[in-house]
This record gives C-alpha cells, sequence and structure tokens, in this order.
C-alpha cells in the first residue's frame, strides 16, 4: 500500500481546506481507504520562496551553459520575458548557483528517501489559486514564482510529478500534485490514473 506524505506548508489557508476533504476518512472522496493515512511533512523549513529562488538561479547557470553560445552568435529573436531571463542567466552570480546547487543535494538527501518503496508525496501544485483572466500582470507573476516554488520540489530531486485539477476556490482552479521517486514515472502515471478515478476526475 502506497503512504502518501502530504506537505501543505506555505499553502493558502481556504486552497489547503478545499483539498483537505481528499484525505479525511468521513468524506466521499477520500483516498485514505486505498492509499492509507497521509503523513504531514514540513520538508522546506527554508520556505518555498527561497527554495524557488535557489532552483531559478541553478536553471538559469545551466540554461547558459547549454545555450550561451547559441545565443550569443545568433541573437534570436525571443518572446516578451524571455530575453530578460536570458540576460538573467548570463549574469548570474556563480556563488548564488553554487548555492543552489548545495540546496539541490541537501533536499534530495530529505526527500528521495522518503519515495524509496513507492511511497508519494503529495502538494498543492500552487500554494494559491489559479490566477482569473483579468489579473493583472503582477498578480499573474506572483502566482508564477509561488507556483514555481512547489514545483521545484520534483525539479531539484529529479523527480517525475504528475497534478489533477481536484477543486476549486473561488472559481478558480487548484490542483494536487504526486511526486515519486526517480525512475518511477510508469507508477505514478499508473498511481494517478487510479486517483483520478477515485476522486471521480474526467478522464
Amino acid at each position: 500500500m502506497t503512504t502518501l506524505h502530504l506537505l501543505c506548508a506555505g499553502a493558502a489557508q481556504g486552497l489547503v481546506k478545499a483539498l483537505q476533504p481528499q484525505f479525511e476518512a468521513d468524506s466521499g472522496a477520500t483516498l485514505q481507504p486505498r492509499f492509507g493515512r497521509a503523513l504531514s511533512l514540513n520538508l522546506i523549513p527554508e520556505g518555498l520562496g527561497n527554495l524557488y529562488e535557489y532552483s531559478r538561479c541553478v536553471q538559469a547557470e545551466e540554461v547558459w551553459a547549454a545555450l550561451g553560445d547559441w545565443v550569443s552568435a545568433t541573437h534570436p529573436k525571443f518572446g516578451p520575458g524571455v530575453s530578460e531571463r536570458f540576460l538573467a542567466a548570463k549574469a548570474m552570480d556563480p556563488a548564488r548557483a553554487a548555492a543552489g546547487r548545495d540546496m539541490r543535494r541537501t533536499l534530495q538527501a530529505r526527500v528521495r528517501p522518503l519515495l524509496a518503496g513507492g511511497a508519494v508525496l503529495v502538494v498543492p501544485t500552487s500554494p494559491c489559486a489559479a490566477p482569473l483572466l483579468d489579473s493583472t500582470i503582477l498578480l499573474q507573476n506572483d502566482v508564477r514564482a509561488a507556483t514555481m516554488g512547489v514545483t521545484a520540489i520534483a525539479g531539484l530531486c529529479g523527480a517525475p510529478e504528475v497534478t489533477l485539477p481536484v477543486a476549486t476556490v473561488e472559481g478558480a482552479p487548484i490542483g494536487l500534485s504526486f511526486i515519486a521517486a526517480p525512475g518511477h514515472d510508469r507508477a505514478l502515471l499508473a498511481f494517478a490514473r487510479e486517483t483520478a478515478a477515485l476522486l471521480n476526475l474526467p478522464n
């Protein structure tokens, strides 16, 4: 039976309240009878905002190492925001990138042992609901940064992640993400299919 490790640190109260019924024994759409009781964890004492920053610095260094020569030689025309990100990658401080790599090793040491044997880490896909269509650019960027703090967990750990849209908050969709051990991609997809069926989600 799969053990569910639940991480909700930093998530908005309304979002957690909307997701919690999926794990409560008295709920009609609970995952607990099938997969066992979820264990709540605090794996990111540094905070999701800091995790996003660590991930961003590592990603920038690696992106420039892979594509910097091509960008410098061809001067391609990028869409809005992309050119700025490449310029930031070019200017990335090596010390900040090194700190990001240290954090990556630390996070892998925390998370990977928890996922051994088929366990699954369950996290809100974002600590906040999706922005509405008329949201300001500033709000959209804030939601993007907050969401990337969560998705950085799987990214830094080299682990597969699947997201299911399981609820709404004030009309905005919210997702639940499932993270498995590296190399368990097929098992995670099977888990996600079964979970979707248990929650009566559309195929």
